[in-house]
């Protein structure tokens, strides 16, 4: 029931966000993944708005990977600029993902998400 149930979820949000612009959810097989959190790339510098957006409409995202080189301990590690992965970190954002989560919750998630689309 906890992996069908995620699993669920996440291909729903996959068909609500598949044709944004602003908003690209990553690409992950289903049937080899079981889902812990549900990341997507907010584009154009934007992932900032996008935070507060989502939480002015009462959804609580996070950021749960920052560039492994931007940690201090990797940081002597590196020798010169890690330009796509910085990228990248500033650019993901986890949504609300658990296997309680109401139809009602699911659908609130949807709308601040599309409702981000249309906003400057």
């Amino acid at each position: 029931r906890f992996i069908h149930r995620r699993r669920q979820i996440c291909r729903r949000y996959d068909a609500a966000f598949g044709s944004l612009a602003a908003v690209r959810p990553l690409v992950v097989n289903y049937r080899e993944t079981v889902p812990f959190i549900y990341i997507v790339r907010v584009l154009n510098a934007r992932r900032d708005a996008f935070i507060d957006r989502l939480k002015q409409r009462g959804v609580d995202t996070g950021i749960h990977y920052i560039p492994n080189h931007l940690h201090p301990f990797f940081r002597k590690y590196v020798h010169e600029p890690l330009e796509r992965s910085t990228r990248l970190g500033e650019q993901i954002v986890t949504l609300p993902l658990y296997c309680d989560m109401s139809e009602n919750d699911i659908g609130t998630v949807i709308d601040a998400v599309r409702s981000f689309e249309g906003s400057s």
